[in-house]
This record gives structure tokens, sequence and C-alpha cells, in this order.
């Protein structure tokens, strides 16, 4: 409710939604890595529906302010469909700087245009300007501009590149378009191994779930980079953050410091138990008075813990919830000892210790019903294999090639079960997913 409402619990509420959203729409019990491309930025994010549970952080810094509160661990990188594309010290640079909406990229038919990751997918014909409304140019009546974004980057290749690289002249314009979006992959594919590599996930395990306005079109080549076999795009993959709002649980945290106590000491149990009884009651009551009935509501305890001589804490829980007899006590300790070897690639022979004791009480929101079509469904045998509404030129694998479009929503050549082959490319009415060679589509 709006009384109990802070400003920091909007920060990154969009993309929270998004991480809600794939979670409760991606088949499988894999573990999911969710891929939200926009215009001016990427959010990436993990899910492992084994465990059930969201991972959060309790401290993070966002544009130099310091944040204390439990929030989910969602990794921001300056790469969107808007970032801007730079040639600087003889590299390739996408970003930070955006080309926003107004003047927006080359192709928006705007005074003050500039380069942008969206203007190179349009130039390799990965975005069909006929499919997109005519909202552009300074009436908001025109199509998307491909010929001005096409004389921004011949003007980029002669002017700036060519006066600074020898090697220009055998640089084609396609192959300068196709190098940015390398780059604007790469820069993606970095938070997304920090997410799990850096922790000791392996990515090849993982889901790549895909949603945001951008996401379809660098989906495939980002699964490709990262060494991953399944991507998943949501049919309202676009606006899949609104979405997962619609499903989010309500949620009360309360925690409280005990002062390093050791977790295995003849007293602790008792030093930690009536904290968590009574914030057990906090959470519970902040709950209630929201309209929710006690029977609704799912209490999960964490202890907050940490290697005597170390301060790397791991706020960490098991499947119990509540209790804290000597059974708990281990299992605590074993969830513990297997999150730090997987972060950190070795465990200590030292005491634990109990920085903070913490509930989260919670009333699961609305679960999206999920399909569980496998990957090695096809179309029935009697039925013909689709055929695209029609075939464009686009740049792929280092050359131009005539590619099926393939529409998904209304036109209705797509039924469940269909398999496509790349490259191709699928619109959709909210987006469009870019089919990379060596990949397969399933509907």
């Amino acid at each position: 409710p709006y009384h109990s409402f802070g400003g920091h619990l909007a920060i990154l509420s969009g993309p929270a939604g998004g991480v809600v959203g794939y979670s409760k729409t991606t088949p499988g019990q894999q573990p999911m890595i969710g891929f939200d491309m926009g215009g001016t930025s990427t959010d990436v994010s993990r899910y492992d529906p084994r465990q059930d549970e969201y991972e959060l952080v309790l401290e993070t810094t966002i544009d130099g302010v310091a944040i204390q509160a439990p929030q989910l661990d969602i990794h921001t990188v300056a790469a969107g469909g808007g970032s801007r594309l730079f040639w600087k010290h003889g590299l390739l640079q996408v970003g930070p700087e955006s080309a926003r909406a107004h003047p927006g990229p080359v192709c928006y038919r705007k005074d003050g245009g500039v380069l942008a990751v969206t203007d190179a997918n349009l130039v390799l014909g990965r975005l069909l300007p006929q499919e997109f409304p005519r909202i552009f140019g300074p009436s908001e009546d025109q199509p998307l501009d491909v010929d001005a974004s096409r004389e921004a980057f011949q003007e980029l290749l002669q002017s700036t590149i060519g006066e600074q690289s020898s090697s220009s002249s055998s640089l084609s314009l396609e192959e300068l378009a196709s190098g940015y979006i390398q780059v604007a992959n790469e820069a993606m594919c970095r938070p997304i191994r920090n997410l799990t590599q850096m922790k000791g996930h392996d990515l090849g395990g993982h889901t790549l779930a895909c949603f945001g306005g951008a996401g379809p079109q660098h989906a495939c080549a980002m699964a490709q980079a990262l060494g991953m076999s399944r991507v998943f795009v949501h049919r309202y993959g676009g606006v899949l953050s609104a979405y997962g709002l619609s499903m989010a649980d309500a949620v009360a945290d309360v925690q409280e410091p005990t002062g390093g106590l050791a977790l295995s000491a003849t007293d602790a149990e008792q030093e930690y138990a009536e904290p968590l009884r009574r914030l057990k009651e906090q959470a519970v009551t902040i709950l209630q008075k929201q309209g929710f009935s006690l029977e609704e509501i799912v209490c999960t305890t964490y202890l907050n813990l940490r290697y005597q001589g170390t301060d790397n804490a791991i706020m960490t829980t098991t499947t119990t919830t509540g209790s804290t007899d000597d059974d708990d006590k281990e299992s605590y300790q074993v969830v513990f000892e297997e999150q730090y070897q997987r972060e950190f690639g070795f465990t200590l022979q030292r005491p634990l210790l109990v920085d903070d004791v913490r509930i989260r009480a919670r009333v699961p929101g609305k679960s999206a019903a999920v399909t569980t079509t496998t990957t090695t469904t096809s179309a029935a045998p009697t039925e013909q294999p689709p055929q695209p509404s029609y075939t464009t030129k686009a740049f792929f694998g280092k050359r131009w090639q005539q590619v099926g479009v393939y529409h998904l929503d209304n036109k209705g050549q797509l039924k469940p079960g269909h398999v496509l082959q790349g490259p191709a490319i699928i619109i959709q009415s909210i987006s469009t997913i870019v089919l990379e060679e060596h990949c397969s589509a399933l509907i």
C-alpha cells in the first residue's frame, strides 16, 4: 500500500518485474538467466527454479548512491538499442552514451540523430521498416529510414575511420555494422558471466530467458557466445516486465543483527531463536495489515553466516523454515559451505558466526500457465512445414542471404510444434526475433 511505500522500493522495479515474469513463465527446471534488453540499457539476472527463491543482495550502489535494503540481484550494463556507436583510439565502442528517444538513432528521421545499435541492426536487414508503425520523423508519420542509416555508416567509414586506420579500405559497411553488433553483444555477455561463472555456476546448463523490446534481436548470438544451447522468448516478451509485476509476491522482510554469535555454541540456539520468533510476528503482522490472511503467508528463515576472521557473509536458508533444532543447525552449515565452495573455490576449518537473523514473509502471487513442450516436438506429420510470409535480404555469416520472414501473431503461419531453421526472422507484434545461423526455433 502507498503509506508503506518508500522511494528505494521503486529502484529497478521494471527489471524486477521482468525477473518475476520470466521465472513464472519459462518452462523446465533448468536454471535461468534473465536477459532484458531495452533502449538504453540491458539488465541481467539469475533464477533457479529448483531453489524456488530469487537471488537477493542486501547492499548495492546505484549511480554512486549506496542502498542497504534487500533487492533482487540485477546487473545493469549501458548497452541497448539506443546505445551510441563510436570509433575511439582505433577501436569500435558501443555506449555508454544513449541516443535517447529524442533525437534518437539516425533512422528515426529527426534532426540531430546519431548512430546507434538500432541503426546497425537496420542496415544488416535484421529489422524490417515495413513491420514497424509509421511513427517517425518530425510529423511522426514516416517509416524507419534505412537509407539515412546507411549514409551515416558510410560517412563514419570514410571520414572518421578512413582517416585513422589504413585497414578501412578493405572494410565494408556491413562488416562495420556487424562489428558494432558483436561489441554490443560482448558488453552484454560480461554481466551474465559475472552472475554465473564468477559465482561457480556452469553457463551451459542455463536457459537464456529473453525479454525486452530489443532482446530477441540479440538472444541467439548471445547464447552462442556464452556457450548456451537454449533460449526462451515469451510471447509477451516485449512487455514481460509489466506482465511480471501483475504476478509478483507480496513480501515483508525484517532483519536484526545478532553480534556475531557462533553457530555451534551451546547457547547460540537460544540467542537467535527468540529474535526469529519476534521477527516472524512482525513480518506476518505487516502482511496481515495489507489484508492477507495468516493461511496465505509463507515464512522463510535466513541466517547471515560467515567464517570467523572473515568478512564474506552469505545469507543462508534451508528448506526448513522457522525451526532451529540441531538438524537444521547442521543443514545451515552444509548449505553455507556448498555456496562458499562454489563461489570461492575452497572452504575453511573455522567456526561459523551468525551476523544477522532475517525473516521473509510472503504471499505467493499469481502463476502463469506454462506449456511443457519439449525441444523434440515437431509439426504434425500431416501438416506442411511453415511457409514464410515473404523473404528478405539480411546479413548473416559475413554475407547477404535471402531469409524467410515469419509472423507469429495474427497472420498465423506459425503454430505450436512448428520448427524453423536459421537464419530467419520472426515477427511478433511487440518484438522482432532474429534466428541466427546454426540455430533452430521451436514454436
